[in-house]
């Protein structure tokens, strides 16, 4: 397995795990028609820019020359944290690729590249109805700092989230 840079080339395949893992994790926690609308197109507006933005970095796991998931970081973007905080803005694996370690792998990659660049500590946020993703992110050191948010606060399908965090000094 191999853990690099994305590039460009890559767009294509990281816009259907994006499209696909939200669809399946996030099956009854987010509106079945904000769900449909997730296409191609959608997937490559939200990641074409993210890949270009300054101090964001967008990495992808390989296995056997294949894309099987991604993981988007970069500074904060939170006012109540230190500066040397980073986030994890987005971690998708191909769903018919889950529960195979390629999200852990990946994972432990970004968190010693954000070590490495200096934050002293690393946030996420996710649905407090996202269970599985909560035990994934509580077994690699992440835990709830309090923090919490509602997205699409007006809508039928509010989002509830809550912020996790991962001291990375001395560890």
């Amino acid at each position: 397995m191999l853990v690099r840079l994305a590039c460009h080339e890559d767009l294509p395949v990281l816009a259907q795990i994006h499209i696909s893992a939200w669809q399946t994790a996030y099956k009854g926690m987010i509106s079945p028609e904000v769900l449909d609308a997730i296409d191609i197109k959608h997937a490559l507006t939200r990641l074409k820019p993210a890949m270009e933005r300054p101090n964001t970095q967008v990495f992808v796991l390989e296995d056997h020359g294949e894309v099987r998931g991604f993981c988007r970081i970069g500074p904060s973007r939170e006012q109540d944290v230190p500066p040397d905080t980073g986030e994890v803005f987005a971690i998708n694996v191909a769903p018919s690729h889950w529960r195979k370690g390629y999200g852990k792998i990946l994972l432990r990659e970004v968190v010693s590249t954000m070590r490495m660049d200096g934050y002293q500590a690393i946030t996420l946020w996710v649905l407090n109805d996202n269970h599985r993703a909560l035990r994934f992110y509580e077994q690699l050191g992440f835990s709830a700092d309090g923090a919490t948010r509602v997205e699409a606060a007006d809508s039928d399908w509010p989002l509830h989230e809550q912020r996790l965090q991962r001291l990375l000094h001395g560890q």
